[in-house]
Parts: C-alpha cells; sequence; structure tokens
C-alpha cells in the first residue's frame, strides 16, 4: 500500500515540491511570484496530496504536477482557483462591450466551466457568447487566467 507526500503550492498555484515532508525541497515563499506557500486545504487543513509512493518500490520516473483546482477532500477551490475566477470577472467587467446582464451571466456560470458537470456545456455555451461580445483582447485577458483551470472540454470550445 502506498500514499501521498504532501504538496507544496504557493498561492498563485505555483508547484514548488511534491514532496514537501523533505524539508529541503520546501520554502515559505514562491521564488517565482513571492506568494506564501501552503501544503494543506486552508478550508479543511487536509494535506494537498503529491507524490504517490510506494515503499520498497523504487520510482526513477519523477513526477510533474499540475496545481488541483479544488480539494477533493472538502470540495472547495484551492486560493489560485478562486484568484483566477475573480481575475477573469474582473477583467469581464472591465469591458464597456457587455451589459450588466452579459457580465452577470459570465459571473453565474464560470464556476461550471472548470470541472466536467452536467452544467458544464451550458455554461460554456453562455460564456462563449459573452465572449464574443468581449472583444479579442478582453477575451485574451481571460484565456490567459483560465485557461490553466478549465476542464479540457472547455478549452476545446473557448480557446482554441
Amino acid at each position: 500500500m502506498g500514499f501521498h507526500h504532501p504538496a507544496l503550492i504557493c498561492l498563485n498555484g505555483h508547484v514548488i515540491t511534491t514532496n514537501a515532508d523533505n524539508s529541503s525541497f520546501t520554502t515559505p515563499y514562491c521564488s517565482k511570484c513571492g506568494k506564501k506557500t501552503i501544503s494543506s486545504c486552508p478550508n479543511c487543513q487536509h494535506q494537498i496530496d503529491g507524490k504517490y509512493e510506494v515503499q520498497g518500490i523504487l520510482d526513477l520516473t519523477g513526477y510533474d504536477m499540475t496545481a488541483p483546482a479544488f480539494c477533493p477532500y472538502c470540495g472547495k477551490p484551492y486560493p489560485w482557483t478562486q484568484l483566477a475566477i475573480d481575475a477573469a470577472i474582473a477583467i469581464i467587467n472591465e469591458t464597456d462591450n457587455l451589459t450588466e446582464s452579459d457580465k452577470t451571466t459570465f459571473s453565474d456560470n464560470i464556476s461550471d466551466i472548470l470541472s466536467e458537470t452536467p452544467k458544464t456545456k451550458l455554461a460554456t455555451i453562455r460564456i462563449n457568447k459573452v465572449l464574443k461580445k468581449a472583444g479579442s483582447t478582453i477575451t485574451a485577458g481571460v484565456k490567459d487566467v483560465l485557461v490553466e483551470i478549465c476542464a479540457e472540454s472547455v478549452k476545446r470550445v473557448l480557446f482554441p
């Protein structure tokens, strides 16, 4: 039977290490952005799972990890996910090309494009309509913020 080492990730979502058990791999702040690092969910305090290890098995493959969007133990978004959601909404709110209704539609549907749910397809269609009205600069800004955390099916539609 194996176990997960805790990962260490900064509040902006940069993965520092997948083995925070080893103190030589840990830092209190991110070297890329200077934000504080965490190894557990701020909501439920469960560790953020990093590299999986089976005792007695030597793994020479390495382990590359993308910061997870949501905590699998409490379901809440990690801080970097919430920052991306907030930033995308702020970008949308910067445009004069959209009505308040369009901006509300975007805000109300953004959480449904982050993972595959029964609402993902509808949310993708709604957000795509808003982005077409928003213009290329706003769409590019939203893409830059969301592309790392969106569901794969959403990326193919919104950011081909």
